[in-house]
């Protein structure tokens, strides 16, 4: 039996048209279905790092509300102390001025020491109030009020133990008096500027400036 060669040519033909076909249709729906999971893909991606944004965004809202009102919190602690400081400062500079000025001579008259000893305990309670809540002053405002003090506590110490001898003589009267003399000279001119120093930085701390330079409140 012969064979029809046009006839099959053209079957092959057929097929391989038919065969092309399909893998060209294989291969568009492949790609398409490619792309369609593809953009999907890219889709979720965006909403899950929409998501983690918003997220972190608020975490961090969160977080810098916690920190304002930490702080805000502190500064008002902080206010509180500086307030209540100036108050007893104001007072232990009266008891100081008061010792020097009368209660001084009450002690030398009855030969005791009763308000000497009130005027250092007042001192000392201050002197505890402040180192305990030392952390709310900058340095230069602990170092200005440590010197205060200390000038301050130096002149009633000079004068209470002058004005409060067992057995005073001429000499140890003089001594006495030259300390009163020289605490009233202390009380009106030394002592107000340091004052006035120490008023600045308390004041820069309760303004919340950044802490000033040693030079810079010297100058003031």
């Amino acid at each position: 039996m012969s064979i029809n060669w046009q006839d099959v040519v053209t079957t092959v033909g057929s097929s391989t048209v038919a065969l092309a076909a399909v893998s060209w249709l294989i291969k568009t729906g492949l790609t398409h279905r490619l792309s369609r999971e593809a953009d999907e893909f890219k889709l979720r991606l965006q909403a899950q790092a929409d998501a983690e944004n918003a997220r972190l965004k608020n975490s961090l809202q969160m977080t810098a509300l916690e920190h304002q009102v930490r702080f805000s919190k502190l500064h008002e602690r902080r206010a509180e102390f500086i307030a209540e400081l100036y108050e007893r400062l104001v007072k232990l500079i009266l008891v100081g001025e008061r010792f020097v000025a009368t209660d001084v001579f009450t002690d030398q008259r009855s030969q005791g020491n009763n308000e000497f000893n009130r005027t250092l305990e007042e001192f000392q309670d201050f002197s505890i109030f402040v180192e305990s809540r030392r952390i709310y002053l900058t340095e230069d405002a602990y170092d200005l009020l440590a010197g205060f003090l200390q000038d301050l506590r130096k002149i009633v110490i000079d004068v209470g133990v002058w004005g409060t001898v067992s057995f005073p003589n001429l000499d140890t009267q003089k001594q006495f008096l030259n300390s009163v003399s020289q605490a009233f000279k202390r009380f009106s001119t030394d002592l107000p500027k340091v004052r006035k120093q120490l008023e600045k930085e308390l004041r820069r701390i309760l303004e919340g400036e950044s802490e000033p330079t040693r030079s810079t409140i010297e100058s003031a």
